[in-house]
Order: C-alpha cells, then sequence, then structure tokens
C-alpha cells in the first residue's frame, strides 16, 4: 500500500484532509472541518456545538427578589419617596407637618381639643368671665381660645385655623420613582438577582457565559466565524518518492520499473514488457534441407539442417527464441518477471505496515491487535494477554507452601501457586486477580452479605 502524498509545499504548516475524492488544506488550529469547504471554530470548553452556533452554559441564580428604596428614602403605596424632614410625615408625594400630641390626624388637619364651657348666660357685666355673642363664658385656660360654650385649643404657630381644625403645613415631596435598589444585587426586568460571576452575563434568573471576543451573541447562542477552505484538489506532491494511482511510493531502482506497490525488472530493449513478462523476440530460421551433411555454422533438426541460432537466442522446434535474461523464468513465448518482483510498500512515518496493510500507530503504552484495526494495552511484565485482557502469569510452585522464597522475584504464593504481585492502586490479590478493596474483611463487616469475586 502506498503512502498519502502531501499537498504542496503552500500547505504543508497544517497539512491536507480528504473530503470525497478532493483533498482540502486542513483547518488552522482552533477550527474543524464542516463538509468539505468550510473551516469552523471549535466551540470554547463548556459550549455545545450546534453547527453554526456554540450553545452557551447556563446556571441558575434564584427567582428574584423585589427592589427596595435606596438609603435615605422611604416607601409608598410601591414608589420610593426621599425621607420628610423631622416633624414631618410622607402621604405620597407631599410631607404633612406632625400633629401635636393628644390631637387628632384627620389628614390635612389636626382636630382641635375642646371642651364645654357652659351654656352662658345674657349680662352685660361679666366680672371676671368673658363675654362671646352677649353671654358670658368662663375664660378659657392658657392655650385654649373661647368661641361660644366650647374652648377650643389654640393652634400651634404659624398654622392656620379653620375652627374645629388647625391646617397642617405641608411641602411636596417629588413624583416619587419605581424602587430601584438591589443592594450587592443587580436589577434585571424590575427584579433583583444575584450578581453572575466573571465571565458571564444575568438575564432573568439565568447566568449565561460570555460570548468570546469577536464572537455574535445571539443570546442562548454565540454564532461562530468561519472561512472557506478553499475547493480542493487532488493531491500531487510525494517529495522524493513517486506517484502511482493517487498514492506515493518509493523511487524502484535502476533496472526497475513501479507499478503500484511493486517494482518489476525492466525488459531487455526491445522486448515486449507485458506486465508480468516480457514477450520473446522469434523469427524463423529457414524451411531446412535434406542434409548429406550440415554445414559448419548448422545443425541438424528433424532431418533437416537449419542455421545456428545466433547469441542470444535459442532453439525452439524451427525457431530460434530469445533466451531469458538470468532471474527470468521461460513460460514459452514469454519470459515470466516471477523472481524478479521486490515489494515496495511503504507507510507514512506516523503509521505502522501490519500484514501488507498501513495502520495509524497506537499511542504510547498501547499496542495493536492482530487485526491492526484496535490498539490495545500493552500488559504488564510477568502478565500475558488473553482473549483482549491482561491475565497474571500462573507459575505452579508446590514448593512454596513449605517454603515461600521459591518464587520469582516480583511474584508472590497464594493459594500454593506463585503469581505476580498487585500494583498499589490494587494491593488486595485473590487468585489471578488484584483488587482495589479487601472484599472479605469487608464482607464480615455486614452480616449476611455475600461478596462474589470474579
Amino acid at each position: 500500500m502506498g503512502g498519502i502524498p502531501s499537498c504542496g509545499d503552500e500547505n504543508r504548516e497544517f497539512g491536507c484532509e480528504k473530503n470525497g475524492l478532493l483533498w482540502y488544506p486542513r483547518c488552522r488550529p482552533g477550527f474543524h472541518a464542516v463538509g468539505c469547504c468550510v473551516c469552523s471554530p471549535d466551540c470554547p470548553e463548556g459550549f455545545r456545538d450546534d453547527g453554526a452556533f456554540c450553545a452557551k452554559p447556563t446556571y441558575g441564580r434564584g427567582g428574584g427578589e423585589i427592589p427596595d428604596c435606596s438609603p435615605g428614602q422611604e416607601k409608598d403605596t410601591g414608589l420610593c419617596y426621599n425621607k420628610c424632614r423631622e416633624g414631618y410625615y410622607g402621604v405620597g408625594p407631599l410631607c404633612w407637618k406632625s400633629c401635636p400630641p393628644g390631637w387628632k390626624d384627620t389628614g390635612a388637619g389636626c382636630q382641635k381639643d375642646s371642651y364645654t364651657n357652659g351654656a352662658g348666660y345674657v349680662l352685660n357685666n361679666c366680672g371676671d368671665k368673658e363675654m362671646d355673642a352677649g353671654l358670658c363664658y368662663n375664660k378659657c385656660p392658657e392655650g385654649y381660645k373661647g368661641v361660644g360654650p366650647l374652648c377650643w385649643k389654640t393652634c400651634p404657630s404659624g398654622w392656620k385655623d379653620t375652627g374645629a381644625q388647625c391646617q397642617k403645613d405641608s411641602y411636596t415631596n417629588g413624583a416619587g420613582y419605581v424602587l430601584n435598589y438591589c443592594g450587592s444585587k443587580e436589577m434585571d426586568a424590575g427584579l433583583c438577582y444575584n450578581k453572575c460571576p466573571e465571565g458571564y452575563n444575568g438575564v432573568g434568573p439565568l447566568c449565561w457565559k460570555t460570548c468570546p471576543p469577536g464572537w455574535k451573541d445571539t443570546g442562548a447562542q454565540c454564532q461562530k466565524d468561519s472561512y472557506t477552505n478553499g475547493a480542493g484538489f487532488p493531491l500531487n506532491h510525494c517529495g522524493d518518492k513517486e506517484m502511482d494511482a493517487g498514492l506515493c511510493y518509493n523511487k524502484c531502482p535502476g533496472g526497475y520499473k513501479g507499478v503500484g506497490p511493486v517494482c518489476w525488472a525492466s525488459c531487455p530493449p526491445g522486448w515486449k514488457d507485458t506486465g508480468v513478462a516480457c514477450e520473446k523476440d522469434i523469427y524463423a530460421n529457414g524451411t531446412g534441407k535434406n542434409p548429406s551433411m550440415c554445414g559448419a555454422r548448422q545443425e541438424l533438426v528433424g532431418n533437416k539442417c537449419l542455421d545456428n541460432c545466433p547469441p542470444g537466442f535459442i532453439r525452439r522446434g524451427t525457431e530460434c527464441v530469445s533466451k531469458c535474461p538470468e532471474g527470468f523464468v521461460d513460460s514459452e513465448d514469454v519470459c515470466m518477471k516471477r523472481d524478479n518482483v521486490i515489494p515496495k510498500q511503504v507507510c507514512n512515518p506516523n503509521q505502522l505496515l501490519l500484514n501488507g496493510n498501513c495502520y495509524a500507530n497506537c499511542p504510547t503504552g498501547y499496542q495493536p491487535d492482530e487485526t491492526g484495526l484496535n490498539c490495545i494495552a500493552i500488559c504488564p511484565e510477568n502478565w500475558k494477554l488473553v482473549d483482549g485482557k491482561c491475565v497474571k502469569n500462573i507459575i505452579d510452585n508446590t514448593a512454596s507452601k513449605v517454603n515461600p522464597t521459591l518464587c520469582p522475584t516480583g511474584y508472590v504464593v497464594r493459594d500454593g501457586k506463585c503469581y505476580p504481585q498487585c500494583p498499589p492502586e490494587f494491593p488486595y490479590g485473590k487468585n489471578q486477580y488484584c483488587y482495589k478493596f479487601d472484599f472479605d474483611k469487608y464482607a464480615q463487616k455486614i452480616p449476611g452479605l455475600k461478596m462474589t469475586t470474579v
């Protein structure tokens, strides 16, 4: 089998790969081929490749919380307002003066405290009393003002007296605004969420992985940047080898001609090459004549004198046929090339020739099986490969029951036989197998548990 041709100096940096009947330059590092002609970027670690897009990894960050007002603000009917000055309280966009202690707050006013001052009587001299609307009433105590039979609490300074109430002083506190304070969290669509870690972007309750620089973010995916890998071309570069039927082979030595994986000996000049043989040159040697005595350069053939065959020819009946070259096999009209065949199978440097075929080399610690199609782990020393598995090599050593030191170095005695020592990661041996755990001791700890080992 011939080696695969290279694709020329211009593509030597990354090599080529085949798609269909054509070869294409291998994609640059970080890209992979999609179909024949497109190199698509590899998705970053953790992303899912969806063709033209890389699906972002996500994780949940909670259902979100309703925001609060910023420090220095207070909430009223779902809106935030600046806190009112001392002595005032907020109702929507207004800050109302607080009523004095004991007064009834009626919203826009404070209801005065009052008490009855008697029914009053008609006189014109009220003495130590006071007159109101032609009647004498007891004087109201300090802080109260008499109106008919009632003493009304005097309004605080600056307040408007409306009779039974004192009109509060108020001022506007702004129109209010939607809650927007999330503290150490972040707001999205009116709710507070935990901040996403670096490299992630929060959208509602999910943290989405950030797209790599230059990639288009489409929400749940990152759109890849891709480029065309050319139209493809047949491989035509074999370096110091020669091409035959699309494959590269070692050049044949002088005197041989390559056909596929075989070097055939070249036919002598003037001979017709029929592939596996060279067709002999034949000529008639005359009709002959009845001899009385043949001439000096004649020979008697079938009671007739025929001229001797020239050098390089041999007699065959009445004909002279070419003598086969050394190493060729004479077969009637042709000289067979059987003994002049040189196999010239060659594999690529990273391939192995096995049973006449080229296979990719197995990684370190592995070897090909008898078919060459599978790589199997190389068994440790003193182990043997049986049906694709590594099984310990067992040495009968009945004398070891008396003297265990008779086992070879690297072996231990179990049940009167020598077994290779188990590796550190599988320290417990039983028969020809090694286990990570001591199954017998483990089973003793759990009554009724039966452990079955191979």
